[in-house]
């Protein structure tokens, strides 16, 4: 049968009537209240279609039965597995499994070129087996791959004692997330082979914006950041009721504008609800400082941090409310760029942006509320249970798969989730001389009496420079260089008294100056952002070995000033891979 069938005209009608018209056909027949002729003159089905099915003739459906049959529901579990363990399987994936299936049995299908099923068999396929759907996929990171059952069993048991005699209106859950100037794609009618049919302005800017919903379906007013040094008047103008405006250089949230969320929005709603309240919230740096710590323990606010890399299990905003959200202010972003008023523009102002806030509120409205109590609900948290475990990978039984492949499965997860480095030290080796794994991890004399090599390299000049040779030199001397500074830092650590060593500088309260401060009874180095008479801003930086270097994602916190120790010199870097060194901290670090 060809792909799209058409019925050529002067032939005859064939199945013209519903199946529940034939069923009522069939039984005014069969109580005798009309005859067939009868029947088939009233509900215009052929007599002879009448009399086949009276006696139970042609029972099975016509056309060419399946080519798999007990062979369909196996492929459909399998696809199943793979989808719980993380692993998608796309249409060209599954008829090439089912090509090696027929090659390895030795079957050969006619209908399959090559013995590969086309598309057709595909559509078909989907068709008979409801549970399976083509769709686009979902790229998850390896850390969130590896969020386990225990973890999120520990996270439902302890929040179970938390919430116990808290209600659902005192329970809150919020989450930044941003509106981009970008509203995607979708498929127009033009000119065959026209490669750009639509013409239409976008560009890469973001708003970020904080939503805090409740588990009785309360929507606190928003707070809206853009990326800006200062704020202008008609950024504000025309946007939803009681909405607060900031702006950082990043765009980001950062302590002291998180900080003025709270205080401003959060928790003057919060005051006016009795007994215990708990608010949600992921992990971030910035969400968690001294003064909101303190606000919190003064109001009898609880303040849980959800599972590190969970967020997509257990943050009600993203599994319910986000994606709505999303799909509305594409189609705001979309209509207003056709306008009179968007078109003519290549970027969206921020001054456009809160009367098309306005409007995604009011379109979202009608929906916010369940939307919110479905969140927590799928999420297990309001009310308490196990549906979350229920959304992990799942072992498959022996029914739905064979342990072989189950065992293939793991084995799959488990190279996934592992960790990408494995822990490394580095080894002192007398030149000239080799050494053996059992050298290493079988003897652990051996290793302490290899005698460490004396270094010639002065202290002072322990800092590279950038050479223009080789690269495979300048790479060795690098590690040289890392490693004569390393050595500095053990000596100065180990064998200096505490009033030899170099003294840190008076603090100097000014933005891009470097400190030392404490941090959980560690001292680390970090660059001012920010401050004022209270309390400093800091983009801290990173211990690496003996080094320091500057974090993937910026670690911007805010701290008393009292944790401020004193002032260090700008850190000098000493490979192109990003350390750097700071020798007045040579001492602190662990001996």
């Amino acid at each position: 049968m060809p792909r799209q069938y058409h019925r050529m005209l002067g032939s005859r009608t064939y199945s013209d009537y519903s199946p529940d018209m034939l069923a009522e056909c069939l039984n005014q027949v069969k109580n005798g209240e009309i005859s067939q002729r009868q029947a088939a003159a009233q509900y215009k089905i052929p007599r002879k279609t009448l009399y086949s099915k009276l006696k139970n003739k042609h029972a099975c459906k016509p056309g060419h039965p399946a080519i798999f049959s007990e062979e369909e529901t196996e492929f459909e579990k399998c696809i199943l597995s793979l989808s719980d363990y993380g692993f998608r399987v796309d249409s060209f994936d599954l008829r090439m499994v089912i090509k090696n299936y027929l090659n390895q049995q030795g079957r050969n299908i006619r209908q399959f070129a090559n013995n590969t099923p086309g598309e057709d068999w595909l559509k078909s396929f989907l068709k008979r087996r409801a549970t399976l759907s083509l769709r686009f996929a979902e790229s998850i990171k390896r850390n969130r791959a590896a969020v386990n059952e225990d973890t999120l069993r520990q996270f439902i048991e302890n929040l179970s004692t938390e919430l116990e005699n808290v209600p659902s209106k005192n329970i809150w859950n919020f989450d930044e997330t941003n509106l981009t100037d970008n509203p995607g794609q979708k498929r127009v009618l033009t000119k065959r082979g026209c490669k750009y049919p639509k013409i239409r302005n976008s560009s890469k800017t973001s708003f970020s914006l904080m939503f805090c919903g409740s588990a009785e379906g309360e929507l606190l007013p928003l707070y809206v950041v853009y990326k800006a040094q200062h704020m202008w008047s008609t950024w504000t103008e025309g946007g939803p009721k009681y909405t607060r405006y900031a702006s950082t250089p990043s765009r980001w949230f950062d302590g002291a504008v998180f900080t003025d969320w709270f205080e401003g929005q959060l928790l003057p709603r919060l005051k006016k609800l009795e007994g215990k309240k708990v608010v949600l919230c992921d992990n971030l740096s910035s969400h968690i400082t001294v003064k909101t710590l303190k606000l919190c323990k003064e109001n009898n606010i609880s303040l849980i941090c959800l599972p590190a890399n969970s967020t997509h299990l257990t943050q009600p905003l993203d599994i319910a409310f986000f994606r709505l959200l999303k799909i509305a202010w594409r189609k705001i972003l979309a209509n207003w760029k056709e306008s009179e008023e968007g078109i003519s523009y290549t970027v969206l102002q921020k001054q456009h942006f809160p009367p098309l806030l306005t409007k995604l509120m009011q379109a979202i409205e009608p929906n916010t509320v369940a939307n919110l109590k479905s969140g927590f609900r799928k999420c297990g948290i309001v009310p308490i249970n196990v549906e979350l475990l229920q959304r992990l990978p799942q072992g498959c039984n022996q029914e739905a798969i064979e342990n072989s492949f189950i065992a293939n499965l793991d084995n799959r997860r488990q190279e996934v989730t592992k960790p990408l480095r494995k822990t490394r030290k580095r080894m002192n080796i007398i030149a000239g001389k080799s050494i053996s794994a059992e050298d290493v991890f079988g003897n652990e004399e051996v290793e302490n009496n290899i005698e460490t090599p004396q270094n010639s390299t002065n202290k002072d000049d322990i800092l590279c420079n950038d050479s223009s040779g080789d690269d495979v030199e300048t790479e060795m001397k690098e590690a040289n260089d890392e490693a004569d500074f390393i050595n500095v830092c053990n000596e100065l650590a180990s064998g200096m008294k505490s009033k030899d060593l170099l003294q840190l500088q008076p603090i100097v309260r000014q933005v891009e100056r470097y400190v030392a401060f404490t941090y959980e009874g560690e001292i680390f180095a970090g660059q001012i952002v920010y401050f004022n008479d209270q309390e400093v801003t800091i983009s801290a930086m990173q211990k690496s070995l003996k080094c320091w270097k500057w974090p993937a994602k910026a670690d911007i916190m805010s701290y008393p000033w009292e944790d401020v120790k004193g002032g260090l010199d700008a850190p000098k870097q000493i490979s192109k891979r990003g350390l750097y060194a700071i020798p007045q901290l040579a001492a602190f670090w662990e001996k």
